[in-house]
């Protein structure tokens, strides 16, 4: 690892450190020290050096951000080089620890967990690393799922560990955490009253969804009883449109009245030749529907055991 002096506002700041912000308190107060002292040659801050040649601060974060501040034209540094087979993990671990002595906020710690634990590491020696039990760490990490607003409330303090993982669990019912979390914190400040928040909640929107069922089954079973009673009224597909009873019935009156309008009419008594010649457009109407009856009484009578079936059952 080489040391060089590389002037501090030509690094870059790691975005996918541990820290998502960093403490402006410690920056100043470095501000004043540097200004006065200047940069503590033991401090050199650890830089990675990318394929692009772009240097990343991979730990002293706070002392680049005061160095800029102070004015400073250079500061030490130790550059590494990266390694394409970088352990991603190890690294996010080693930048967290290197900022241990600063407070970090609950999600900045199970976020670097959770993308450590991603990248592959170890749960066993995360749990080492940061003196936590595995157990805490597992159950912690449903939380780093939470969307953005739930994380902020956590972080802020105004849900506890406890009620941001329930949360979680009932979100994986398809609750939304966001309104879960109001309704936690709707329902009072200590934690056993927000779970008992959001498990009322829960409670009334499986009871809305069921509700929901119902009424679309409902909906369904009606649909299939007009469906049942339109094929149970087929008689069958006529020129590719169907033909039920309904219009037999009124083919059939058709029929009736025309043949009582034709017996009593010139025509039906037989009288001469002139008069059936004048009458020939009723008798084609009569023909066309005659055709029509035969058509659909072929169709009858192929259907009929079938459609008695269905009428019945």
């Amino acid at each position: 690892m080489n040391t060089e002096m590389v002037e501090p506002g030509k690094l870059h700041l790691d975005e996918d450190q541990p820290r998502e912000s960093l403490n402006d308190d410690h920056v100043e107060t470095l501000v004043v020290s540097m200004k006065h002292k200047g940069f503590r040659p033991d401090k050199a801050v650890t830089v990675r050096r990318l394929e692009n040649g772009d240097l990343v601060v991979k730990n002293g974060a706070h002392r680049v951000s005061a160095a800029v501040k102070a004015g400073l034209h250079e500061i030490p540094a130790f550059i590494e080089d990266v390694d394409e087979n970088e352990d991603e993990s190890e690294l996010r671990l080693e930048q967290l620890m290197d900022n241990m002595g600063l407070a970090h906020t609950p999600m900045e710690i199970i976020n670097t967990v959770e993308r450590a634990l991603e990248a592959g590491a170890n749960i066993y020696n995360v749990a080492s690393t940061l003196g936590k039990s595995v157990k805490a760490l597992q159950d912690d990490r449903c939380i780093a799922s939470l969307p953005g607003a739930v994380k902020k409330a956590f972080d802020a303090g105004e849900i506890g560990k406890q009620v941001a993982r329930k949360i979680a669990e009932v979100g994986q019912d398809g609750i939304d955490p966001v309104k879960a979390m109001k309704k936690a914190t709707a329902a009072g400040n200590k934690g056993s009253m927000m779970i008992k928040g959001i498990e009322k909640y829960v409670a009334e929107v499986k009871t809305s969804r069921a509700a929901r069922t119902n009424s679309m089954f409902e909906k369904d079973e009606k649909a299939n009883e007009t469906i049942s009673k339109k094929e149970k009224n087929l008689i069958c597909m006529h020129n590719e449109k169907p033909f039920t009873f309904d219009h037999a019935g009124k083919l059939f009156d058709q029929l009736e009245k025309i043949v009582n309008k034709y017996a009593g009419s010139p025509l039906g008594n037989g009288h001469s030749s002139a008069i059936l010649n004048a009458k020939k457009g009723q008798e084609r109407h009569i023909e066309q529907l005659v055709k029509s009856m035969n058509a659909v009484t072929k169709k009858l009578n192929g259907e009929l055991e079938n459609y008695k079936l269905a009428a019945n059952g």
